[in-house]
């Protein structure tokens, strides 16, 4: 019976060994597991931030891109291209005198 004994209880003992190991490795594999999720986490948060920025961007540089081809259209109206001349530059056609008025 002795010899039986000895026997299971090296059979325990090797067993309590592997099963300690196993959750050694099992705990190192969830805490390694827990810290690239919380990683991503934080990148993923980052990345949302700068989407959100660059979307603000980009409505911005469309409404400007609006503007300019508004723009271009009217610099096709002759008429138009006068008033800018008229207004920008002071320029007046002949016969005309300009005033310029200060306060």
């Amino acid at each position: 019976m002795n010899e039986r004994q000895a026997q299971e209880t090296k059979r325990n003992k090797g067993f309590k060994r592997r099963f300690k190991l196993l959750m050694v490795i099992l705990f190192s594999f969830i805490g390694w597991a827990t810290m690239t999720i919380w990683n991503q986490v934080q990148v993923l948060d980052e990345k949302s931030e700068q989407l959100g920025l660059l979307e603000a961007e980009l409505e911005e540089t469309k409404k400007l891109n609006e503007e300019y081809n508004d723009e271009i259209t009217r610099l096709q109206d002759s008429e138009y291209i006068e008033q800018r001349i008229r207004s920008d530059l002071q320029m007046t056609q002949e016969d005309e005198t300009l005033l310029i008025l200060t306060k």
